[in-house]
């Protein structure tokens, strides 16, 4: 797939009153921002990924400013990004930008299928802070799991899961977790967002027609692991 060089950057744009959210959202990125409402310059139209992020509703008129604006200039990439849309309205938008037929764009509904978009046009995340925890409760959500299922993966007591998603005793939690962190990026690296819980629930040849969500409840994460890495080096599964 095309990629852009790496002194290409980020522009985000986005509603005045979600800019200081899309700061915190991206701040591990290189990234500009912009609120919508400002007048937007044709040289960071042309010369950038453009990210256009909506927290609320966007009018009608605001979302054909901007596709009629990026149908006058050549972004390197369009990526549009709209965590909380309903079907109703991602039908609506989808509706008006084809009015545009804009040959470069892509949307993304959920963080990590936006990592995904934004990595293959080489604009990658900052490494995280090593202090913030990790996200348990957002991982088992990704997964599907109930907190007994997600116990019952990682080999604790149902009790130390529910403490550990209110942030309560967190010092064996690093440990624990490590496999299932891995995995994660696997994941991240090798299924695409949108397919991501069908993957889950798809039977793999490999592991005799087991789905990787059945091998994930029975803690069987390391075998994930590795299959994703014999992918990696370009062996058969």
């Amino acid at each position: 797939m095309k990629t852009l060089q790496d002194t290409r950057q980020l522009v985000v744009w986005t509603e005045p009153g979600a800019l200081e959210q899309a700061k915190s959202e991206f701040s591990g990125f290189p990234a500009a921002f912009c609120t919508i409402t400002a007048r937007l310059q044709p040289d960071l139209l042309n010369r950038n990924v453009l990210l256009f992020y909506f927290h609320r509703d966007a009018s009608q008129e605001q979302w054909e400013r901007i596709f009629a604006l990026c149908q006058k200039t050549e972004p390197e990439a369009t990526l549009f990004y709209w965590p909380h849309h309903s079907s109703h309205s991602a039908f609506h938008l989808g509706w008006i930008a084809g009015k545009y037929q804009l040959r470069n764009a892509e949307w993304a509904s959920s963080f990590h299928h936006l990592k995904q978009l934004l990595r293959e046009r080489s604009i990658s995340q900052t490494a995280a802070n090593p202090a913030t925890p990790f996200d348990i409760l957002g991982a088992r959500k990704r997964l599907g799991l109930t907190q007994g299922e997600m116990a019952a993966a990682l080999s604790i007591a149902p009790r130390t899961l529910q403490n550990w998603e209110r942030g309560v005793g967190l010092s064996q939690m690093e440990k624990k977790v490590r496999d299932l962190s891995e995995l994660l990026s696997m994941m991240d690296e090798f299924v695409i967002a949108p397919k991501e819980a069908e993957w889950l629930k798809t039977p793999l040849e490999a592991f005799r027609n087991r789905t990787p969500i059945d091998l994930i409840k029975e803690g069987k994460l390391r075998d994930l692991i590795v299959e994703f890495h014999r992918l990696r080096e370009g062996q058969p599964l």
